[in-house]
């Protein structure tokens, strides 16, 4: 058997062990919630499914990249893409827009593409708005 000296010890050990490891959890989970990157989630915008959002540096300006696919059976037609950039902090870094001007066919896909001179690195998020 232990004596009470022991077991206040291993309790104690115990807790201060799991308290570090919680803390240790909350910031890494804290730290991954700030700074991931949320421009290559997809989307669903006005049954257009959105995917492989990309942002690459072309002649000093950023151009960010999108596929667009017309999952429906109909066509749909696209005037042009709002997209609105949000940092870390949640606020509204960029806005860029692209026109399209055509229909999508059903099961066929589109690359639109937007570019501007602000640093699209720094973005956290995009939300993506179609006008028809």
């Amino acid at each position: 058997m232990m004596s009470n000296k022991k077991t206040v010890f291993l309790v104690f050990g115990l807790f201060i062990v799991a308290f570090i490891g919680i803390t240790i959890f909350g910031l890494i989970f804290r730290y991954k919630l700030l700074h991931t990157n949320n421009l290559s989630k997809t989307q669903v915008v006005s049954k257009l499914k959105i995917t492989d959002g990309k942002i690459s540096k072309d002649n000093g300006l950023y151009v960010y990249s999108v596929n667009v696919d017309n999952p429906t059976k109909k066509p749909i037609y696209v005037e042009s893409f709002k997209f609105v950039f949000y940092d870390k902090f949640n606020k509204k870094a960029a806005t860029l827009f692209a026109t399209v001007d055509s229909e999508i066919k059903p099961n066929h896909s589109l690359l639109v593409m937007a570019h501007t001179d602000y640093n699209l690195k720094n973005a956290n998020r995009v939300e993506i708005k179609i006008n028809k």
